[in-house]
C-alpha cells in the first residue's frame, strides 16, 4: 500500500544528533520591546526592521509564526528560509508553499520534530513534498532564518508553526552572526553532522 512518505525518514533522521549546548555570544544593539494585544494584527506590532537592531516581542494577538515571517517577507523582500519547529499545521505549510510559488520564498530547508508524523502527517506530507529539504529529528526549537543580499534575520521564540491562541514571545533579530549561527546549527542538524556532539550515550566501564 503506498504511503504518503517513508518510514525510512523517521528511523534515519528521528535519533538527535546532539548532546551539548551551542552558544552564541553577542553584545545587543539597539533593543526594542513590543507588546501585541489581542486585537492586534502582525503589522500593527511591528515597525519596519532596521539593520542591527533587535525586537523583543510578547502577544496574545492575531498572528501566528507563519504570519511574522510573511510580514518580514514583505519588508525584505524574496529570501531564502530556514525553519526549526516542534509543530507545524497545514494552514502554515499553505502560507510557506504560497511563499514558494509567488518567489517570495526562494528556497526553504525545514526541522521539525519526529513526532509531527503522528500529529499532523498531512501537514509534514505537504510541506515534504515543496520545500527544497525536510528532516526531522528530536527538535522542540522554534527558530525561523530569513536571509537575502540585504538583510540577515533571526526568529526566535516559543511558537510553533500552527495557529495557536496562547501568550508566546521571541525575539527578531537583524544582525549576519546571529541569523548564520542559527542557519549553521539547523543545517548540520539535517545532515546529521552531529553540530553539538555525539549523541551516543558512552558506556560505563566496567568496575573490577
Amino acid at each position: 500500500m503506498a504511503t504518503l512518505f517513508s518510514t525510512d525518514d523517521a528511523s534515519d533522521y528521528a535519533i538527535p544528533q546532539h548532546r551539548q549546548a551551542g552558544v552564541r555570544e553577542t553584545t545587543e544593539s539597539h533593543p526594542h520591546t513590543l507588546l501585541g494585544r489581542v486585537s492586534d494584527a502582525v503589522a500593527d506590532v511591528f515597525p519596519p526592521i532596521q539593520s542591527g537592531h533587535s525586537y523583543h516581542y510578547a502577544t496574545a494577538g492575531l498572528w501566528s509564526s507563519h504570519d511574522l515571517l510573511l510580514h518580514l517577507l514583505r519588508q525584505t523582500g524574496p529570501a531564502r528560509i530556514w525553519i526549526a519547529t516542534w509543530s507545524m499545521t497545514e494552514d502554515a505549510v499553505r502560507v510557506l508553499v504560497q511563499g514558494l510559488a509567488s518567489g517570495l520564498i526562494e528556497s526553504l530547508d525545514l526541522l521539525i520534530d519526529a513526532r509531527v508524523i503522528r500529529r499532523n502527517a498531512s501537514a509534514y506530507a505537504f510541506v515534504q513534498a515543496h520545500a527544497d529539504k525536510v528532516r526531522i529529528t528530536a527538535c522542540h526549537a522554534k527558530v525561523s532564518v530569513l536571509i537575502n543580499q540585504n538583510w540577515h534575520i533571526s526568529i526566535v521564540g516559543s511558537a510553533n508553526y500552527t495557529n495557536n491562541p496562547r501568550i508566546e514571545s521571541g525575539v527578531v533579530t537583524e544582525r549576519e552572526d546571529v541569523a548564520r549561527f542559527h542557519q549553521n546549527w539547523i543545517e548540520a542538524e539535517m545532515k546529521k553532522a552531529k553540530p553539538f556532539g555525539d549523541a551516543t550515550p558512552k558506556k560505563r566501564s566496567s568496575q573490577r
